[in-house]
């Protein structure tokens, strides 16, 4: 949280701190089977990393025992993104003829 909270005022750790996060959402997407490479990789990571970052903010600010409202974000961010992967999916199989 302290990390966080200092980045705004730091911009060049901002920027550093954001690369290193996208290359280790890469490694992670690509441990887990998810092709990371060309243009479409590089929008999947950055697809990841944008729920990463949403959800990060959801848990920072939640108090509570159980965590629920970060549970909620991560539900959210991950039916978001299933969303955007079908429909990726179904507009490229679409351009194939």
């Amino acid at each position: 949280a302290a990390l966080v909270s200092d980045l705004p005022r730091d911009p060049l750790a901002a920027i550093c701190q954001g690369a290193r996060l996208l290359r280790s959402l890469a490694w992670m997407a690509a441990a887990a089977g998810v092709d990371t490479s060309g243009l479409l990789g590089v929008l999947r990571v950055k697809a990841l990393g944008a729920a990463y970052l949403v959800v990060l903010r959801a848990w920072l600010a939640d108090e509570s025992e159980d965590k629920a409202r970060t549970m909620a974000a991560l539900d959210r961010a991950l039916k978001n993104l299933e969303m955007i992967a079908q429909t990726a999916s179904f507009r490229r199989r679409a351009a194939v003829p």
